[in-house]
C-alpha cells in the first residue's frame, strides 16, 4: 500500500509555471484581477532557476510548461523547451497557449526543440463570446493559426473551457475545428477563481449534454474528451503525488490548479531536491488537512472526482496563488 506521506517514487506529471506575462485579459484570471488592483507584476523564471529545478526533479511523465500566463511570451521559451528535453527527466512535454502570440512556424520551432504536443485555447470563435471569455482574442488569427499548424501536421490538440457563457456555441465551434482539421479536443469546466459569470447550473449541463448529442452528426470525426462533469463521481484526487506543480518562483504547490506556495508552507524545489521538499512540514501538514477533507483548495474544484457528476453548481475554490503574484515592482 502506498505510504502517502512518503516522497512518490513515480510521478505522472508536473506543471511548471515559466511565465505570468499575458496578452489576453480572461474574466475571472488572478492576472487580470490583479491589474484591476494595479497590484500584479509579471515574472519571468529565469533560467538558473529552471536547471535547479531540473536538477533536484526524479524522472516523471509528462511535464507541461505554463501556469497563469502565457508560455511562449516568455522571451527564452524554446530554449527552456530544450532545456527540459535535454534533462531527460520526462517521456513527454506540453505546453497550453493562447494560439495568437505566435506564428506556426514558432510553434514548428518549439517543437523541434523537444515539444512532443501544444494545446491552443479556443472557448469560441463567435467574436463576442471570445471577447466575453477571452478579453483580446483575435478569432480570425485564432482560426487562421490553428489551420496553419495543422497544414504543417504540428502535434496541436485544443483545449476548451466549457461554461454559462459559450455552451450553447460550442456544437458551432467543434463544427468549424472539424473543418479546419479535426485536431484533438479536451474540455474542462469553467472554475471560479474570484469571478463566478461563468460558473454552470445543473440544468445547463444537463441541456449541454442534450446540445451536443443532438449535433454530434456535425462534428464527427473530431476526438473529443468532455468535462468531468459528464462522469460518474470518484474518490479521493490524486493530483498532489501524481501532478504537482511548481510556480514562477520555484515553490512547490500540489496540483496545476494553484501556484500559492502557502498551501505547502513556501517549499522552494529551487533550493532543495523533491525528496527532500516532501519531507517539509508544510507540505505534510498540507497532506494530513487533504486526507481529512479540511483544504478550501479543493472544495468547488471541478477537477476533484468527489465533484463529479451533472448535479448541482460548483463552488468557489480557495486560493489560486493570485496573492503571490502580488508584489511590488522593483
Amino acid at each position: 500500500m502506498m505510504n502517502l506521506f512518503a516522497a512518490p517514487s513515480a510521478i505522472q506529471k508536473l506543471t511548471i509555471e515559466i511565465t505570468t506575462l499575458c496578452n489576453l485579459k480572461c474574466a475571472g484570471c488572478p492576472r487580470t484581477m490583479g491589474i484591476a488592483n494595479d497590484s500584479w507584476v509579471d515574472q519571468h523564471m529565469d533560467l538558473q532557476l529552471f536547471q535547479r529545478i531540473l536538477g533536484g526533479w526524479p524522472p516523471t511523465g509528462f511535464v507541461t510548461l505554463h501556469g497563469i500566463g502565457e508560455p511562449t511570451l516568455h522571451p527564452q521559451f524554446v530554449e527552456l523547451v530544450a532545456m527540459a528535453r535535454q534533462s531527460g527527466k520526462f517521456k513527454r512535454m506540453k505546453v497550453t497557449s493562447n494560439g495568437i502570440t505566435r506564428s506556426a512556424d514558432y510553434y514548428a520551432e518549439a517543437v523541434a526543440a523537444g515539444l512532443d504536443e501544444f494545446w491552443i485555447s479556443v472557448d469560441s470563435f463567435e467574436p463576442g463570446i471570445a471577447e466575453r471569455m477571452r478579453a483580446g482574442t483575435k478569432t480570425e488569427k485564432l482560426k487562421s493559426n490553428i489551420a496553419a499548424c495543422l497544414q504543417k501536421k504540428l502535434p496541436l490538440h485544443i483545449s476548451m473551457v466549457v461554461s454559462a457563457v459559450n455552451y450553447r456555441d460550442i456544437p458551432d465551434t467543434l463544427r468549424q475545428l472539424r473543418e479546419l482539421g479535426a485536431p484533438p479536443v479536451h474540455m474542462q469546466e469553467f472554475q471560479d477563481y474570484g469571478e463566478p459569470y461563468g460558473l454552470m447550473t445543473g440544468e445547463q449541463r444537463a441541456e449541454f449534454i442534450i446540445l451536443l448529442r443532438a449535433s454530434a452528426h456535425t462534428f464527427a470525426g473530431l476526438p473529443v474528451i468532455l468535462p468531468n462533469f459528464t462522469r460518474p463521481k470518484g474518490d479521493i484526487c490524486t493530483a498532489p503525488w501524481f501532478r504537482p506543480a511548481i510556480s514562477v518562483q520555484g515553490y512547490l504547490t500540489p496540483c496545476c490548479t494553484t501556484f500559492d506556495p502557502s498551501q505547502f508552507g513556501y517549499t522552494n524545489v529551487g533550493e532543495m531536491s523533491f525528496a527532500q521538499a516532501w519531507r517539509q512540514p508544510g507540505v505534510l501538514g498540507w497532506i494530513r488537512d487533504f486526507l481529512e477533507q479540511k483544504t478550501p483548495i479543493c472544495t468547488g474544484c471541478p477537477l476533484n472526482p468527489r465533484a463529479f457528476s451533472n448535479e448541482g453548481t460548483l463552488g468557489r475554490s480557495g486560493k489560486t496563488g493570485v496573492d503571490t503574484h502580488f508584489v511590488a515592482a522593483g
